[in-house]
Order: structure tokens, then C-alpha cells, then sequence
């Protein structure tokens, strides 16, 4: 019996040993791993041909990601006109290669659930279903954020809703309804709030729970509440938050959000019609240019200098010129002697450097007094989102409009942070040259710049 006993406490000892061992080789490995990934951690460059180049930087401030493939989704609708003629007719989010396996089956869901719900002819049936809301209601919502702020948590909510079984719909009055710059794409999910649920929303006809909070948000998801109505606001759309869920494979927020947002928005027909009298004028192609954003005026700085506006515009188009050398520039400021120092700079380098003509700056949907404005008066916004969005680069400083850009351009991967502070520019660059090739843009025919949208009866 104590030989018994003896053995098994020797065994015993024996397995945390071997157990101990292992955990700290395994803990070893993770630390060179992380710190070979930190060292060699290879940076995506264009050349000027639009095709990627593999080289190490140590610029902590530009990141990117390796590979062309998989395609986003842009260039796999425009492929799809190329080879048949015509519009991509099925599902979008079918063909998406970013969009992972649970998102898509959410997305189908609500195509069923929704169609449900709007033909139902069951007097309660929108009180009884699970819904959550990211509204901004002029009746009890004083303040939302700006455009960006309010927008980007969508992909966040997504996978809420997903998780929560709850159909998402968005609803806005305050300025405006959405509809008035975004709408639902043929093919894409309908997120619009039928006339029931609005009338839910501003009366109160079922019990609501509001959230502020991505991580209260997350703590509230065994509620039975039948409606969660969402405010939130965030520069970085709660990317941390939705990561911190991945799964082995699974794209991350900031290499999904370009299909995401592409199954759920695309312009109103005004500001699509801007659009596309904007790029004609300024002959850009999609995809074949860079963007620049300038946030001169931020928080207490009302002002600036002559030479102040000459050093920050300079060094975003010399930025510009690092990640896709060769091609045009898109300058776009909330100051417009910003973006007219950025044409010049660019006449004294030889460079195409184009920007907008703004009659006025655009304004800031949560701004007081904003409220009681045309819709019309808010597309300057929209317009710029997307003529950025729209460049296979960007960079950009303060704030999160920049940072959404370059989330919706056709490689996502491609940035740079100025770093602007009162102290300075904390990531300076320098004029970057083309190899001496032009881009060619003609090689193939023109495409549709955005998906239809949904038509307004559906």
C-alpha cells in the first residue's frame, strides 16, 4: 500500500514537472515569436505600377499587411461587370472574401427575418421580436458624435446583434435621416427601420434599453430586453473590442470593413451624383490614386500661421507621395488654404495634387444648431468620405475621419499617421518620386462606381 502510494505521488510530482516544462517553453516560443514578428514585420509598398513590393520598415507609424489576395470586395464587383456586362446580381456578402462565415449567415438571417416582420399582418409582431437599434433621434438624443464617430461601431454591432440573435437596424433624425446620404445597396442588408419601428422608437410602445458603451454592451448580452437602442460613439468603431472575439483565420475589423460597409451602404443618389462629377473633374480612377487628410483646426487650435499651413499640408502630400509614388494625390483639409498650398506644392514637384472646391467647410453633424438644416447642407461630408475611400492609400492626423477613409480604401493596409500634436509632426515624411512609369488606367474598361441602391417600396 505505501509502495502504492509512494509510486503515485512520485508520478504525480513527475506530471507537474513535465507540465511546468512545457508551459514555459511554450511561453518561451510565444515571446520569439512575438518579438521576430515585431523585427521583421514586413511593410506593403506600391510601386507605380499599383503592384506590391515586400521591404521592412521601422516606421511604427505606417502600417500594412502582406499579400494582394484575397480581393476586396470593390474590386471583385468591378471584375464581375468586366467579365459579364452588368451588375453583380446575387447576394454581396456571397461574394465576399473577407467576410467571415458567421456574418454572412447573419446577413441572410435578416434578409428572412426582416422580409418576415414588414409582411406580417400580427399587430405586436415588432414588440415580440429582439431588436437592436443604433439610432441618433432628434426627440431624445442631444448628442451623438460626428459622422465618423456615430458610424464606424456599425461593424462592432454586427456581430452583437449576431451574437444576440437581434435583427439591427439603424435610424437617424438628427440632422437627418441616414437615408439622405446612405442607403442600403441591391443585394446588400437592408438595415433601414420600417415605419412600425420608428414609431416604436419615438413613442416608447415597448420597454428599451439604452447603452453608451461598446463593453456594457457586451456584459448586457443574456438580457431578454426587447429592444436595444444604441448610441454609440467611437473613433476607433470599438475595433479592440470586436478583435478581442477572432478566431483562427477570421479577418480582422480593419480587413473586413471595406466589404462590411460596401453589403450595408452605398451614396443616396445626390451625393452619388456629386461623386461622380467630382472624380470626372479631377480625373481620378478608383483605386489608382492616394488620399491626404489634414485636420488643421483641431480641439482648441481655431487658427493657423501662413508658414504653419505650408509645413503641415507639405508634409501630408509628401506622405501621400511615400505610400503609392506616381500617382495623383487627393488633398482634402477642414481648412481650404490647406488644400490650396497642396495644389501648389504639388505644381512645384511636378505632381498631380487635386482637392475639392468648397464653397464653405464641410459641416459637423454634431455641432449645435445643426438641427433643422437641408440634408443638402451635410453632402460636402459624405462626398469627401468617399472621394478618399475611394484611393488605394491614405493618410491622415487627428481625428477619425482620416482613420475611416483609409478603412474603406481599396487596400486598407496602406496608411500613414502623420502624428500632429501642438508639439509638431511626430512622423515627418519626405517627397517620394515615381520610378518614371506612368500608371496606366485605361487598360480596362470603366466600371460602375457604386452598387445601385435598394429600391425605396422593398
Amino acid at each position: 500500500s505505501n509502495q502504492h502510494g509512494s509510486g503515485g505521488l512520485v508520478f504525480s510530482l513527475g506530471r507537474k514537472i513535465a507540465f511546468f516544462c512545457a508551459l514555459y517553453c511554450v511561453s518561451l516560443w510565444k515571446i520569439h515569436s512575438i518579438l521576430s514578428l515585431e523585427e521583421d514585420k514586413p511593410e506593403q509598398v506600391l510601386d507605380a505600377n499599383g503592384q506590391h513590393q515586400l521591404t521592412k520598415s521601422a516606421d511604427k507609424n505606417s502600417h500594412s499587411l502582406l499579400g494582394t489576395s484575397p480581393k476586396k470586395l470593390q474590386d471583385k464587383l468591378d471584375q464581375e461587370y468586366r467579365v459579364h456586362g452588368r451588375p453583380y446580381e446575387g447576394n454581396l456578402w456571397e461574394l465576399s472574401d473577407f467576410a467571415p462565415a458567421w456574418m454572412k449567415e447573419y446577413f441572410e438571417w435578416h434578409k428572412q427575418e426582416r422580409f418576415r416582420l414588414v409582411s406580417s399582418t400580427e399587430p405586436d409582431v415588432w414588440t415580440k421580436t429582439p431588436l437592436l437599434v443604433m439610432q441618433c433621434l432628434k426627440e431624445e438624443d442631444s448628442k451623438c458624435g460626428g459622422t465618423a464617430d456615430r458610424t464606424k461601431p456599425f461593424l462592432f454591432l454586427l456581430r452583437e446583434a449576431y451574437m444576440t440573435k437581434r435583427l439591427m437596424f439603424i435610424h437617424w433624425t438628427l440632422p437627418a435621416h441616414l437615408e439622405e446620404f446612405l442607403v442600403p445597396p441591391v443585394g446588400g442588408m437592408d438595415w433601414r427601420a420600417p415605419k412600425p419601428l420608428q414609431d416604436m422608437l419615438v413613442h416608447r410602445k415597448t420597454k428599451g434599453y439604452k447603452i453608451f458603451k461598446g463593453d456594457i454592451l457586451k456584459s448586457k448580452r443574456s438580457k431578454t430586453t426587447p429592444i436595444f437602442q444604441m448610441r454609440l460613439q467611437s473613433v476607433d468603431g470599438f475595433r479592440e473590442l470586436y478583435d478581442d472575439e477572432l478566431v483562427l483565420g477570421e479577418a480582422s475589423f480593419e480587413e473586413v470593413f471595406h466589404d462590411a460597409w460596401r453589403i450595408l451602404f452605398t451614396p443616396s443618389l445626390p451625393v452619388r451624383q456629386i461623386l461622380e462629377s467630382e472624380m470626372g473633374r479631377m480625373g481620378l480612377i478608383p483605386g489608382m490614386y492616394s488620399a491626404a487628410h489634414l485636420r488643421a483646426l483641431y480641439g482648441r487650435v481655431k487658427q493657423r500661421t501662413e508658414e504653419q499651413i505650408w509645413t503641415l499640408t507639405s508634409n501630408a502630400v509628401n506622405c501621400a507621395s511615400m505610400l503609392y509614388p506616381g500617382t495623383p494625390i487627393l488633398m482634402a483639409s477642414d481648412l481650404s488654404r490647406c488644400t490650396e498650398v497642396a495644389v501648389e506644392y504639388g505644381k512645384q514637384k511636378s505632381a498631380k495634387v487635386v482637392a475639392r472646391e468648397h464653397e464653405s467647410l464641410p459641416l459637423h453633424l454634431d455641432k449645435a444648431g445643426m438641427e433643422g438644416r437641408p440634408p443638402s447642407e451635410f453632402y460636402d461630408t459624405f462626398v469627401d468620405l468617399y472621394l478618399m475611400g475611394m484611393s488605394r492609400c491614405v493618410t491622415y492626423n487627428r481625428g477619425g475621419f482620416g482613420q475611416w477613409a483609409s478603412l474603406l480604401s481599396h487596400n486598407s493596409s496602406c496608411h500613414h499617421n502623420q502624428k500632429t500634436s501642438v508639439k509638431g509632426i511626430g512622423a515627418p515624411c519626405n517627397w517620394t518620386e515615381g520610378n518614371g512609369d506612368t500608371v496606366d488606367v485605361n487598360h480596362e474598361s470603366p466600371v460602375p462606381l457604386f452598387v445601385e441602391p435598394i429600391s425605396s417600396g422593398s
